[in-house]
């Protein structure tokens, strides 16, 4: 995908987008996002704005200039956010599967049945 774009709710023709998103991938590694633009409509006009990506030698994004990512290997263990400070917390069982989840004080835990 290299282009999101998002409109008002409507019955008739399209209008004009509220926002665009385009995806800029890694000349090289064809299946990496490097930069992402956006495309705001307000009141009329377009302002653009765009977020660099940021990943380690394994190929895990680390940032996107809202949030940091920190990663254990393949598994990804914490999200937070640069502005407000809300962090995401995960966990995972000894085979990989995801088994916890904490939103700031909401804790969602995972069963699996084998």
């Amino acid at each position: 995908m290299t282009y999101k774009y998002e409109y008002d709710y409507t019955t008739g023709s399209l209008p004009s987008y509220n926002k665009r998103t385009r995806y800029i991938y890694d000349y090289y590694w064809k299946d990496r996002i490097d930069r992402i633009e956006e495309r705001i409509n307000i009141n009329g006009n377009y302002v653009t704005s765009y977020r660099d990506l940021s990943y380690d030698l394994s190929g895990n994004i680390i940032d996107d200039e809202l949030r940091t990512y920190e990663w254990e290997g393949r598994e990804l263990t914490h999200i937070t956010d640069i502005v407000t400070g809300d962090e995401v917390e995960y966990r995972y069982n000894d085979s990989g599967y995801r088994t916890y989840k904490k939103v700031m004080t909401d804790t969602d835990d995972y069963y699996y049945e084998y």
